[in-house]
């Protein structure tokens, strides 16, 4: 215990020796998480542009036009009927509106004319548009029927209806969903960088190798079995103190809502950091030269980040992609915060607990026997 002890010790002070360190676990970490925040909170649907033909031009028309501008993010250009193509195909305009004449007219005899809706985009962009006018029709459609094809009666009552809206009160609720998946969101960020940290610390190593300092240390009385241990303490301690530090300053300085209880969420991380500190491991045992494992850190951080939901859901890929994801750690610690987020227990998670300790224990063993038959160290690069 006492050499890895000492180990530990030369490791945290060899590794913040420079002070480029305390950015890299600190502070990197922190602002990659609120500047995925601020980019996925950040981002507002902008107005869809909508061209309008209006070739009836009565009080009717005007009024369709009126709703359609309040009833949807939309905002609404007139334009020639010449027109139509060139905006459309440059994408000035994502679709275009056309009130036939006579549109009135045909209201009040009970046969509606049909409102054109053009766009290259198909359902995406028109579904909206179309079950607007269709409500809308049959309305105006009832009140013809009242007015008994009357003209004149059809239009004081257009009038009634049109100057006496329904009267509907507004509460605003706060849609906690769309936060909680920016909020996951930015943690796989985080568990990105989780992983990065864990493989920089363990990645000390590949120095000691070069500098021919690990041979002499196993020349010494310290076992592969105390040596290991004693790096993968070094990489815990700095995984705690940066998985505290982001969780306090998202929650005391940043003022950002989690939705997860700050114990559980730091058990998680913790435990996901134990996975990583293995995978660090693993990539410095089979590792003959720097550049090999650089390359097998990038092979290994990035795909399995991606197939894992850190950049995105896990639900918008392919049905094949999802089953893999399920071999990725990364998805059974997001899996888990995301089901916190909905309220769930710790007893509910048991199994995400269980596996995240199963894929660390495996990927230290296999670490601590790639290092225990290890007999080529002279030779790395």
């Amino acid at each position: 215990m006492k050499n890895v002890l000492f180990l530990v010790r030369n490791t945290l002070k060899v590794t913040f020796r420079k002070k480029g360190n305390y950015i890299v676990y600190l502070l990197l970490p922190l602002l990659g998480i609120v500047f995925a925040l601020a980019i996925y909170s950040g981002a507002k649907s902008e107005p869809v542009q909508i061209g309008l033909i209006d070739k009836d031009q009565t009080a009717l028309s005007a009024y369709l036009v009126q709703e359609t501008a309040k009833a949807g993010n939309y905002t609404l250009t007139p334009l020639q009927e010449t027109e139509i193509k060139n905006n459309l195909l440059d994408q000035t305009l994502e679709a275009a509106i056309i009130i036939p004449g006579g549109y009135e007219k045909s209201i009040v005899t009970g046969s509606p004319a049909a409102i054109k809706i053009i766009s290259l985009k198909g359902q995406d962009t028109t579904a909206w548009l179309e079950q607007f006018f269709n409500l809308q029709t049959r309305n105006l459609k009832d009140l013809a029927a009242a007015a008994g094809g009357d003209e004149t009666a059809f239009r004081g009552l257009f009038q009634k209806y049109s100057s006496h809206p329904l009267q509907v009160s507004a509460v605003e609720l706060q849609d906690e969903s769309v936060s909680k998946d920016i909020t996951l969101t930015s943690f796989g960020f985080l568990l990105m960088f989780v992983m990065l940290g864990a493989g920089l610390t363990s990645h000390a190593i590949l120095n000691e190798k070069k500098t021919r300092t690990y041979h002499r240390i196993c020349a010494s009385p310290v076992s592969p079995k105390e040596y290991l241990s004693a790096n993968a303490l070094s990489s815990l301690i700095i995984v705690t103190v940066q998985t505290l530090f982001i969780i306090v300053a998202l929650q005391y300085l940043f003022r950002i809502e989690t939705y997860v209880p700050a114990t559980l969420l730091f058990f998680i991380l913790l435990l996901f950091g134990l996975v990583s500190i293995g995978i660090g491991l693993i990539t410095t045992a089979f590792s003959s030269s720097s550049y090999m494992a650089g390359t097998l850190s990038t092979l290994i951080l990035t795909p399995t980040c991606m197939l894992g939901g850190c950049f995105w859901p896990v639900s918008l890929m392919p049905e094949t992609m999802q089953k893999i994801a399920h071999f990725m750690p990364q998805w059974w610690a997001l899996d888990a915060i995301q089901k916190m987020q909905s309220g769930s227990s710790l007893s509910e998670i048991l199994m995400n607990i269980a596996i995240l300790v199963a894929f660390a224990a495996a990927f230290f063993l296999i670490a601590v026997y790639r290092f225990a038959r290890e007999s080529n160290i002279q030779k790395f690069v």
